[in-house]
């Protein structure tokens, strides 16, 4: 067996023989390393005509000459037309020779048999010589038909790929120019996988189009031939057929497009759920959200059903047209005194048969044509947007020392409405080469807007061209990271230059993180740096703006995120010392760095409302004032370390990579030489703690480090010891999963870590749980669909929020489903019977009248036209009953699921049980069941029909069924895995489009567009080359299966050839001909139709899979109701309170024991991953508490329901989110409160004046992640949220971050005026909104250290509150303010007596 990471040499999808790509000989090679080897060894090669370059650079060619024309007259068909219009159009003849064998062999040649027979045995002869030679025709006839259909396919596919390749590659070089998306990232998106898709479906099917009209004709004609004027029913029914056809197409096409908006929305809403869960189980907004989904899932389901029903009744007009069109013929030739021969009856029988190919594929073609027309109009009007018009970098005129010159100049984003006033106005600035200038104002000011304008990315309306001189780079606001390592991050493209990265990583504060990290910066970062705090995202791309050495830095808001010590680092090692000889602008709210700035630009309104020095800014009184909070020079120790982890140490090393030290371990970080000068037993332990830091566990076969010699007690012991390091490891944001993923560790027993050695190292740096959701239980997924909305189905161990996403079972189990399966191939025997009782009416058995036999025929062929449509609309109600039942049951499991599962599981896994699979339930999986189900019973009736009335003709038979099961074994192994590589390889398109699409700001300012154009390219020549593989493995096998049943044909010709005389021997092979041609689409159709279930099955099983995760606790516990007013005093208590992330990892939090009086304002404050954001999870009960006890006016809040305790509290998260809706909506989605509570909530924020500027005021819309507001404007709607609703206690955590100094200031005294009698708990990221509080609460490792009046703990010698505010450079100036706060307190009389804790500090030794 070859070792999996072998690389062969890539497999070439095409042949320079015509022969070997008729009978797709070259597929073979495909099918043989399948068999051999795994998925990775599968490496394919498209020709250069199939390649996402060649193709997207012809259609760009082609769109370039469209653009010349005006707006009005640009079509991107006949772009596309011009480039593939001739190819396209000579691959229809495929069609055409499909249709001449097909009726060659359908007509002629089976009339000719039939005509034989009848003279041979009407002359008694026994010559079977020209009946041979129409056998072999016959075979001759079928194989040739079968190699045009296939070729066909197979053609259409390949220019349907290199459309699809050109398509999508132009509309993401488009994403790449426009200045602003209408409808965000989703519409790009959308059009990538929607759009492009219909247009590629059209190419595929348009050719069934056309030949439709011709076939029907020549059926017409031939059927003219043969019974005369007894063909005008035909005639009728056709005229009747085709408008029919054409309607059901397009009634499909526009429920396909009503389906698909309303699944948009459906799955925009899970986004948003799944994305901001955390906050939904903060707020208790369940319920909102439940009733959202449960609306918008029945008029999904609704459209879903009909649907089913419309595909129901084209099945039917398909397979009852040619019976009824028979009938009518039949009867009107003998009606007219024609005598019914075996030649006549079943030639014009199999005749008529053909009629359901075109039937078949008219709706399709009319469908896909439809929906492309629709698309090439989405995909013209976007082509056709405004692009964004850059600056570009010039060189400073001869004397001149300036960097950036705008002159009297307006901006406006573009896609705000034409009436709007201009974003920024009047804008005047010059900044000089080498400055630091720092931008500032309060929210919504416009610095982002300034910052956007110096790169082009906002239009500019008015004024003089801006002058940039020189190369510019950006760090945006929200850090922006690529799913990538994180040396790849910040490398950005660029070479490894080893000594200016590590200083890159020394000046952005990061040593300390790689040591943290569990590959350091060969770590995998996840899908928008999910496994980062915030505070390390944005350092990573502060390493990444400053290593990429451009002439102009811009920074926005870049310190917002860190803590107040590693931001005096960032400010004094990167901003003034590395950037030294650089220009540096930058967007702050950190007011204490102004004097060290060389400009200060003041924002107001869009307007520069002043701009200058700071000694010139402090003679304007404005400047005074809006500075009056202004904090001191950051002290020269702010950088306060911790013991032996790296932080600023100028001998950090980084890791060898492996190919330049085989004997290092990548991931060990060479730090001796720091401390062996000091304490060689210093320099032991600090290495030991860094490689314990990087143990991250998450399944056994993900145990990266070597270790030997552990045992049970020995691992607990050092994952105590390193359980503060864990904590802090996790970042501000309490990422959970992170805690998770170092605590894995502890549950594994001494047997689990012995032979840890031989654990592959493969998945190191993967920082996500392995996805187990997506494996096979082979038969299990078809038991779970059967028992789906069964009266017997048990529902999952969730507990559902609300009862109307509690699934219903509906009667449509396992029984119901297996007997309407059986009821498709009973109805189908009625078909049989039919075409059995023609073969007794010809020779006239029983002697009955022409009538009758005409009556028993009509009456089959109605009951058999009632069957087919009620076995459709049986199934069309069953498989919408499941659907809907499985999408309830994995909602209410999903909506209900702990914290937990969120943080280890990605948000694209279970978003992906929403769309992808939930669609393939919805949609894919029954129209595959539907067809196949249609299907088997033809071709398994045919088969059998013709191994049982043709004598010997089961031999070969089932010699052939065996060869075909052989040849469907041979090829199910490439035709999975290449579906898998297709599967695999899709999702990376769409996450670098929407990475693209989020950090599109930033590789426009770094000049990556090429780079990023040429990795899209790659991803989808790597998708494609594995979808061609897959299409054309389904050829082989579908063309091989056609031969087989071509030889089943004959070898029925050539034993009806060979049989001995009969009366009735005319009539058996009218019969068996008729039905066998039949099989030569069918029977391919229906293991096509069967595999394309077994691949949708396992969608259901993710469905399954997610449906059984275990609950949270009961959102209600009726036997244990809170009083009506609770909590009405807000006193909390915390006893004994010890919390794991997981059961058996390590104390999180430590015997938390202490006492918050009724009213009480408290500051927490403590290092990252001290144990402060892991309270307020305690205290909200996100992680049930593993010892101890939690008490709100002394109920145990263990002993209530969940939304008892949520929706009693009132939260301000760090992170603010906002969902697609109205301000309204965003603040009171129950409809609780009135216009005057929440106008009054805003002013209390002072966001009152902005909304009400707004010309919806509280209706202006909120669009995707609240993107159309500021980041800061978006933090206090969200503080404005919790102010209502009158609960008494209030979590703020870290809540005022993205704000400004003064809007801060305002917004605190607003919490003081707000909530004066409430109990206040507030994670403090700045210490100057908590030194007024009644007490301070500081916490390490999990353990509270200090609790107490802020006055107190300043005072105390030593104390771990004073240190902070000491390395903050503020002590006096804090002091004051809390020395103030504590006489306000005594003349209240209700001051906290200085050292009287009321509960007990509890310490770990």
């Amino acid at each position: 067996m070859p070792r999996l990471n072998e690389r062969r040499e890539p497999l070439g999808l095409w042949s320079s023989v015509f022969l070997s790509n008729w009978f797709f000989i070259w597929v073979l090679p495909i099918l043989a390393r399948s068999r051999q080897s795994g998925i990775k060894n599968l490496v394919f090669k498209l020709r250069q005509a199939e390649s996402a370059r060649y193709n997207a650079d012809r259609l760009e060619a082609a769109w370039n000459m469209e653009l010349e024309l005006p707006a009005s007259e640009r079509s991107i068909l006949r772009a596309l037309r011009r480039v593939y219009g001739v190819t396209y159009a000579f691959i229809g003849l495929y069609k055409i020779i499909w249709g001449i064998f097909t009726w060659l062999s359908a007509y002629w040649l089976l009339k000719q048999i039939i005509n034989f027979i009848t003279v041979r045995v009407a002359n008694g002869d026994s010559n079977n010589g020209d009946g041979h030679h129409y056998a072999i025709g016959l075979l001759f006839a079928s194989l040739a038909s079968s190699i045009a259909i296939h070729q066909l396919y197979s053609e259409c596919n390949r220019v349907g790929i290199q459309v699809r390749a050109a398509c999508t590659a132009l509309v993401y070089r488009k994403s790449l120019k426009l200045s602003v998306i209408r409808g965000g990232a989703g519409e790009v998106i959308n059009i990538y996988s929607t759009d492009v898709s219909r247009i590629v479906d059209a190419v595929t099917n348009f050719h069934f189009l056309w030949s439709a009209f011709l076939e029907v004709i020549g059926i017409v004609i031939i059927a003219w031939t043969e019974v005369g004027t007894s063909a005008l029913p035909c005639l009728g029914f056709v005229i009747l057929l085709l408008p029919t056809q054409m309607y059901l197409g397009r009634k499909i096409s526009v429920l396909n497009r009503a389906q698909t908006t309303v699944t948009t929305s459906r799955v925009h809403i899970m986004s948003e759920i799944l994305t901001a869960i955390k906050l939904l189980k903060f707020y208790n907004w369940e319920s909102p959200f439940d009733e959202k989904i449960t609306k918008i899932r029945a008029r999904e389901i609704a459209l879903i059903r009909q649907g089913m029903i419309v595909k129901a009744i084209n099945f039917t007009v398909v397979f009852a047209i040619p019976v009824f069109v028979a009938l009518s013929s039949l009867g009107m030739y003998v009606g007219t005194g024609n005598k019914l021969t075996a030649s006549v009856s079943f030639t014009v029988l199999s005749v008529y048969n053909t009629l359901r190919y075109p039937a078949l594929m008219l709706p399709l073609a009319v469908r896909s044509t439809a929906g492309a027309m629709t698309a090439l109009t989405r995909l013209n009007e976007f082509l056709s947007l405004a692009e964004v018009v850059e600056v570009e970098a010039k060189l400073p005129p001869p004397g001149s020392n300036l960097a950036v010159s705008i002159k009297s100049s307006s901006f406006k984003w573009d896609g705000i409405e034409a009436a709007a006033p201009a974003t920024l106005t009047d804008i005047n600035i010059d900044i000089k080469r080498g400055a630091k200038v720092a931008i500032i104002g309060d929210v919504g000011s416009g610095k982002s807007s300034l910052i956007a304008a110096i790169l082009g990315q906002i239009r500019q309306i008015e004024g003089n061209v801006i002058d940039v001189y020189g190369s510019t780079v950006l760090m945006s606001q929200e850090a922006w990271l690529l799913n990538v390592t994180l040396r790849d991050n910040i490398l950005f493209g660029k070479e490894l230059n080893r000594a200016e990265y590590k200083e890159c990583i020394r000046v952005a504060a990061l040593q300390r993180d790689l040591t943290l990290l569990i590959a350091g910066d060969k770590t995998e970062i996840a899908e928008r740096g999910a496994n980062l705090s915030g505070g390390q995202k944005q350092r990573v791309s502060l390493a990444r703006t400053i290593y990429a050495d451009k002439d102009i830095v811009l920074l926005d808001d870049s310190l917002s995120a860190v803590d107040q010590h590693v931001g005096a680092h960032i400010f004094e090692e990167c901003f003034m010392k590395y950037l030294a000889q650089k220009t540096v602008i930058v967007s702050m709210n950190q007011l204490q760095y102004l004097p060290r700035m060389d400009h200060i630009i003041v924002m107001r309104d869009g307007k520069i409302a002043m701009q200058g020095t700071f000694d010139e800014l402090l003679k304007n009184p404005g400047f005074t004032d809006f500075c009056q909070q202004i904090s001191a020079p950051v002290a020269e120790d702010g950088i306060d370390e911790e013991p032996f982890v790296p932080l600023n140490q100028s001998g950090f090393e980084l890791p060898q990579d492996t190919e330049e030290s085989e004997s290092k371990d990548a991931s060990t970080y060479q730090i001796e030489d720091q401390f062996s000068s000091r304490d060689p037993v210093l320099a032991a332990d600090a290495k030991n703690m860094i490689e314990l830091n990087q143990l991250s566990v998450m399944s056994k076969n993900q145990m990266s480090v070597r270790f030997r010699d552990l045992n049970e007690t020995t691992i607990r012991r050092e994952l105590e010891k390193d359980a503060g390091t864990t904590m802090r490891s996790m970042g501000s944001r309490h990422d959970l999963a992170a805690a998770v993923r170092r605590n894995e560790l502890s549950v594994y027993s001494t047997a689990d870590v012995e032979g840890l050695d031989d654990i592959i190292n493969e998945r190191k740096g993967q920082l996500v749980q392995e996805d187990t959701s997506a494996a096979s239980t082979g038969f299990g997924d078809f038991k779970t669909y059967f028992r789906a909305a069964g009266s017997s189905t048990e529902p999952t161990a969730a507990s559902y929020t609300a009862p109307q996403v509690r699934p219903t079972p509906t009667g449509a189990g396992t029984g119901v489903t297996v007997a309407v399966m059986v009821f498709f191939f009973l109805v189908h025997g009625v078909r049989i019977g039919s075409d059995y009782f023609l073969r007794l009416w010809v020779p006239r058995v029983g002697g009955f009248s022409d009538s009758f036999y005409l009556g028993i025929y009509g009456m089959l062929t109605v009951v058999f036209a009632i069957g087919v449509l009620t076995r459709g609309l049986l199934f069309a109600v069953l498989a919408t009953k499941k659907a809907a039942f499985l999408h309830d049951r994995l909602f209410g499991a999903v909506i209900r699921a702990p914290m937990s599962f969120f943080d280890a599981t990605p948000l694209g896994r279970v978003l992906s049980a929403f769309s992808k699979h939930q669609l393939h339930t919805d949609d894919t999986l029954p129209d595959a069941a539907m067809q196949g189900l249609q299907y088997a019973p033809l071709g398994l009736g045919a088969l059998i029909l013709c191994a049982v009335i043709v004598p010997w003709n089961w031999a070969p038979c089932i010699g052939l069924v065996i060869i075909g099961g052989a040849m469907v074994k041979l090829s199910t192994p490439a035709e999975t895995k290449t579906k898998a590589m297709e599967a695999i390889t899709k999702p990376p398109i769409f996450n670098h489009l929407a990475a693209t699409l989020e950090g599109l700001f930033s590789i426009r300012a770094y000049h990556a567009q090429s780079r990023f154009d040429d990795m899209n390219l790659e991803k989808l020549d790597y998708n494609h080359a594995a979808m061609m593989a897959a299409m054309n493995v389904r050829s082989f096998q579908a063309l091989y299966l056609d031969f087989a049943s071509s030889f089943v044909v004959y070898f029925t010709a050539l034993l009806l050839v060979l049989a001995p005389n009969s009366s009735d021997l005319s009539s058996v092979t009218g019969l068996a001909l008729s039905n066998a041609l039949q099989m030569l689409v069918f029977v391919q159709w229906t293991v096509r139709m069967w595999g394309e279930v077994q691949s949708q099955m396992s969608s259901v099983g993710q469905l399954d899979y997610y449906a059984q995760i275990k609950p949270e606790a009961p959102a209600v516990v009726p036997s244990n109701p809170v009083p009506k007013l609770w909590p009405d005093r807000g006193n909390i208590t915390f006893d004994g309170v010890v919390l794991r992330y997981k059961e058996g990892g390590v104390d999180v939090l430590k015997n938390i024991c202490l006492n918050i009086n009724s009213t009480e304002k408290i500051g927490i404050v403590g290092r990252t991953g001290s144990g402060k954001s892991t309270l307020l999870t305690a205290l909200l009960r996100i992680v049930e508490l593993a010892d101890g006890v939690i008490k709100i006016d002394g109920i145990d809040i263990s002993k209530i329901g969940l939304n008892d305790l949520r929706s009693n509290i009132a939260i301000i998260p760090q992170e603010p989110v906002l969902f697609v809706g109205t301000i309204r909506s965003n603040l009171d989605p129950f409809g609780k409160s009135s216009d005057a509570e929440i106008w009054a909530a805003l002013d209390l924020v002072q966001l009152g004046d902005k909304i009400r500027a707004m010309p919806a005021k509280l209706d202006t819309e909120v669009v995707e992640n609240g993107k159309n507001f500021s980041l800061g404007l978006r933090q206090c709607v969200c503080i404005s949220r919790a102010m209502l609703g009158g609960r008494s206690v209030l979590v703020l955590d870290e809540a005022t971050a993205a704000i400004d100094v003064k809007t801060d200031m305002m917004i605190q005294e607003s919490i003081r005026t707000g909530f004066r009698d409430k109990t206040v708990l507030c994670i403090a990221h700045r210490l100057e909104t908590i030194i007024d509080y009644d007490r301070v609460l500081v916490m390490d490792s999990g353990v509270v250290v200090e609790f107490d009046e802020p006055l107190t703990l300043l005072d105390k010698p030593g104390g771990v509150f004073a240190d902070m505010c000491r390395a903050s450079g503020n002590i006096a100036e804090f002091r004051d303010l809390a020395l103030k706060a504590h006489e306000e307190r005594m003349t209240r009389g209700g001051g906290v007596v200085a050292g009287a804790v009321a509960g007990a500090v509890s310490r770990v030794e």
